[in-house]
């Protein structure tokens, strides 16, 4: 297990992934959420893997 730091705008987790698990972050429940909560232009989403790296998504205004 390697441990996985997602960073959001929303905060930040840290997670132990098995290496058959996956991160998904478009599903796109933020409407259901009370408050609602969503990414906009400009902020970005961080996932750093332990022994891996970092990979960094700045969300584009579409």
């Amino acid at each position: 297990m390697k441990l996985t730091t997602i960073r959001t705008a929303a905060g930040t987790h840290a997670v132990r992934l098995d290496g058959d698990q996956h991160v998904d972050l478009g599903c796109g429940v933020g409407h259901a959420r009370a408050p609602q909560e969503f990414l906009w232009g400009g902020e970005s989403v961080e996932i750093t893997v332990e022994g891996i790296g970092t990979l960094t998504n700045t969300i584009v205004k579409g």
